[in-house]
């Protein structure tokens, strides 16, 4: 069984988007239209699905929201809304040390103020890096700059422990080396 993401409105119109637990994309349609859902949508497939795992503070609906705006959306400005949505309370917080700090002239109140204010989102660009190199390693590919993949997947390797993500990586390394290797023996009939 692989939990799918989908989205689909309610029986009354709503908009929500869920996982289902299914073996097929079949079954899945299957199982969400005896719920009564309608304008269903499956987000990925069932084999895509069941490489995912749910991120660490999330309920599985909450992770299923994050991923389909994501995807409707991609890109910084997303990014940074769920953040400032899913870290209010130390956003709050923090504003709170820093409007004391100012107000009292604290330093210490202001700076830890600021820290708290600034965690969440350098803790989000630290973990987009991985999303900027790898968007560069499949310019790259699609270019066939071979040494900048080699670099980029490097990168990526040292500072990622996402299974499909490292598989992917090792099967465009595989297609990398049997391409050079054609070519190597291509060259080699034609002499």
């Amino acid at each position: 069984m692989s939990r799918i993401l989908y989205r689909a409105r309610t029986p009354d119109g709503q908009p929500l988007a869920d996982f289902v637990e299914a073996k097929t994309a079949a079954e899945a349609m299957q199982l969400l239209e005896a719920r009564g859902l309608h304008e269903i949508v499956l987000m990925q497939s069932p084999d895509i699905a069941a490489f995912n795992t749910i991120t660490s503070g999330l309920t599985p609906r909450q992770h299923a929201q994050l991923r389909a705006e994501f995807m409707d959306r991609p890109g910084i400005a997303t990014g940074l809304r769920i953040v400032v949505r899913h870290n209010a309370a130390p956003l709050a917080v923090g504003a709170a040390f820093l409007g004391f700090g100012a107000w009292k002239g604290s330093i210490p109140a202001a700076a830890v103020g600021l820290v708290l204010m600034l965690a969440p989102f350098a803790l989000y660009f630290w973990k987009r890096r991985h999303l900027d190199r790898y968007h560069a390693l499949l310019k790259a590919y699609a270019r066939g700059q071979w040494n900048d993949v080699r670099r980029l997947a490097k990168l990526i390797r040292a500072g990622s422990d996402r299974e499909l993500l490292l598989w992917d990586i090792d099967v465009r390394m595989a297609c990398i080396e049997a391409r050079e290797e054609i070519g190597r023996a291509s060259c080699r009939e034609r002499v």
